[in-house]
């Protein structure tokens, strides 16, 4: 009898031993994760751009780069992709390793534009956004010594001649596309469409006058109206841009046009939780920088920030106004 009472104890304290050295495990490996997600980042970091050097998503990613390297206390780096409006990007950041080492600058309405007008290899759940950094209005513009010195010159001609005039955008499916297609419609017109891969080739081709007209954003021709190389011939902004005073919007002229794109920056979305709440929290900091600020200012960068919680809003939005575009019916060569 007393033999198997101590059997019964020995069970219960090899037992209660053995549940005690599984809590020291599992308590020591929860440490160690969060001890991982609190170092992050230990190696430098890099941001995709879907499009090439020199244009506005490019320039909104080289802006804040530095303050991220000071928040982070790593090197972040800028790696242009360029290719389908985007797309390249979009997917090289949905398949990429979700560790927070990949980020890249995602925009709208190209995000959600190529992936309502054919399949993709990514969805819209495969982001995890960190915040939008800017928003730009799209313009029409013109090679200052061209032909057309006002909106109503470039509408005149383009009824004279379908499909006669010249006309450039950043590429299939970019929120410039989308907006030149939009004024065609609205104003009556057609233009003989040649896209680029990003709006710094398309300006310089106008520039180079391979083009006659280009729908670009304010970022792209602010610098250069101001030194009466182009003009810009309309905007598409609610009301007047406050950096081109005097340039007329498309609404002024009874064309309710009205489009820009959002520039967001992003991770994937399997990202670990501390890990995305981190980089949040220090994107939301660099953008509240006295001195991010300042240097947006100098470099015209259209500061936009909105938080990532309110983008479900801005993705139903623009998904509204795309299916009202017919979005699937538009040729990728326009």
């Amino acid at each position: 009898m007393f033999k198997r009472a101590s059997f019964k104890l020995l069970i219960i304290i090899l037992t209660t031993v053995y549940m005690a050295i599984i809590a020291v495990g599992c308590s020591v490996g929860n440490k160690g994760e969060t001890q991982k997600a609190i170092k992050y980042p230990e190696k430098p970091i890099q941001i995709l751009v879907g499009f090439a050097a020199g244009g506005p998503n490019d320039k909104s990613a080289r802006l804040i780069a530095p303050f991220l390297e000071k928040q982070l206390g790593q090197p972040v780096s800028i790696v242009n992709k360029p290719g389908g409006a985007g797309e390249v990007a979009f997917v090289s950041l949905a398949h990429a390793n979700p560790d927070g080492y990949t980020l890249s600058m995602v925009n709208f309405p190209n995000v959600v534009a190529i992936a309502m007008h054919h399949k993709t290899n990514y969805t819209l759940e495969d982001f995890g956004w960190l915040g939008n950094l800017s928003f730009d209005e799209n313009v029409i513009v013109a090679k200052a010594d061209g032909s057309y010195r006002t909106i109503e010159d470039l509408i005149i001609a383009a009824k004279k001649n379908p499909e006669g005039i010249i006309a450039g955008h950043s590429g299939p499916l970019t929120d410039d596309q989308l907006a030149g297609l939009v004024f065609e419609k609205a104003a009556g017109v057609k233009f003989r469409w040649t896209p680029f891969q990003g709006s710094a080739p398309s300006i310089t081709a106008l520039l180079g006058g391979h083009i006659e007209i280009a729908i670009a954003n304010v970022v792209d021709v602010e610098e250069l109206a101001k030194d009466k190389k182009l003009i810009v011939l309309a905007t598409m902004g609610e009301e007047r841009n406050p950096k081109l005073p005097d340039v007329p919007t498309l609404k002024e002229k009874g064309i309710n046009v009205v489009l820009g794109s959002y520039r967001a920056l992003a991770a994937p979305a399997k990202v670990p939780p501390e890990i995305l709440s981190k980089l949040r929290e220090e994107v939301k900091k660099a953008v509240n920088d006295p001195e991010y600020k300042k240097r947006a200012k100098e470099t015209n960068e259209p500061v936009y920030y909105i938080e990532p919680e309110k983008f479900d809003g801005i993705i139903n939005e623009m998904s509204d106004r795309l299916k009202a575009m017919d979005i699937q019916q538009i040729e990728l060569n326009q």
